[in-house]
């Protein structure tokens, strides 16, 4: 005897946020094969809600497996919609005794703005010399445009948040702050001044992903949390139970301010949790993963490409994790 449960969809809206060149845009386009890839209780699939969602999706997915490229990072705030679907078989007893294989199904939607790096910035000495740095930032007392006023008013009525920080940049920039705090000034103003908070906190929860850890240097740093998965190809990965500390150890180099960056996460925000992610994964020279971690990007006429196929890590479950802890929000 067969049956299906259904639970009802449920629209999240979950805001992407983090610096220029952090990663935001393959972040997303690696969810699609994130999901087919998924091994887990679920197998999930993923679809777009509406023309520009799908459009998005099929470019993506067409840059990254066949012409082996990133997708093109937003120029301007894009809102797509996606749909994703989990199913699983399991075995029960009915009301009779009798043994009974039911699929369950589980869905939700993700409504995302995709925004340019550049409407993170705020203004001061570092602004003039950022190429991706937009007059009127955040923290500029000029008058708001359109842009960062969809912005804000995205992360203001967000569930969750996607937080992308980016290692490589930040040893090189060390601006993961200056990009960080006028934005979260300004949440924290709008949602105080409208009486959202929860117990003294900012409402929406946060996963916080270390971005880039196929990165070498990135790898060489986490390589004392590294497991392996236990199916091929191996993939590496840091346990979450552990990516909190990691997060932390990048974010101690007293060159840089970063480490404010932990402490506002944690003082500002209800509930917190950390991945360490990679949109494409590691090259798999023989179809399984390798501890020398070799990078799956070649440089070709001065243009980074990828280099062989694409194994997202930790990209679907930051996800997953923001649906189910607002769902049991909900049902309290």
């Amino acid at each position: 005897m067969n049956a299906t449960r259904h639970d009802p969809p449920g629209d999240i809206r979950i805001g992407l946020w983090g610096p220029p060149g952090s990663g935001k845009t393959t972040f997303l386009g690696a969810l699609y094969i994130a999901a087919t890839r998924h091994v887990g209780p679920y197998k999930w699939f993923m679809t777009g809600m509406d023309d520009p969602s799908e459009k998005f999706l099929m470019e993506s997915v067409r840059l990254m497996t066949h012409e082996r490229t990133f997708p093109v990072a937003s120029e301007a705030p894009t809102r797509l919609g996606f749909r994703f679907t989990g199913h699983r078989k399991v075995k029960k007893r009915n009301a009779l005794g009798m043994p009974v294989e039911r699929s369950e199904v589980v869905e939700f939607v993700l409504d995302v703005l995709d925004v340019p790096g550049r409407l993170f910035g705020g203004t001061g000495a570092g602004a003039a010399a950022d190429p991706d740095f937009s007059p009127g930032g955040l923290a500029s007392a000029s008058p708001r445009n359109h842009e960062e006023e969809q912005l804000l008013d995205h992360l203001l009525h967000c569930q969750g948040i996607v937080y992308l920080f980016d290692p490589k940049r930040d040893k090189e920039s060390r601006d993961a702050y200056y990009f960080f705090q006028p934005v979260l000034a300004r949440l924290a103003r709008h949602v105080l001044t409208t009486h959202r908070q929860v117990n003294g906190h900012l409402p929406q929860r946060v996963a916080v992903c270390v971005n880039k850890f196929d990165e070498q240097d990135v790898y060489t740093e986490a390589k004392r949390y590294v497991v392996q998965d236990a199916h091929r190809p191996h993939m590496p990965r840091v346990p979450d139970a552990r990516a909190a500390e990691f997060f932390q150890r990048l974010c101690a180099d007293p060159k840089s301010n970063s480490d404010l960056v932990d402490l506002a996460l944690r003082n500002h925000f209800r509930e917190l949790n950390y991945f360490v992610t990679s949109s494409i994964g590691f090259y798999l020279a023989d179809g399984r993963f390798r501890p020398d971690g070799e990078r799956n990007i070649e440089v070709k006429d001065g243009k980074e490409r990828i280099l062989g196929q694409v194994h997202p890590i930790n990209v679907l479950e930051p996800l997953l994790w923001l649906h189910d802890v607002v769902r049991k929000q909900e049902k309290w």
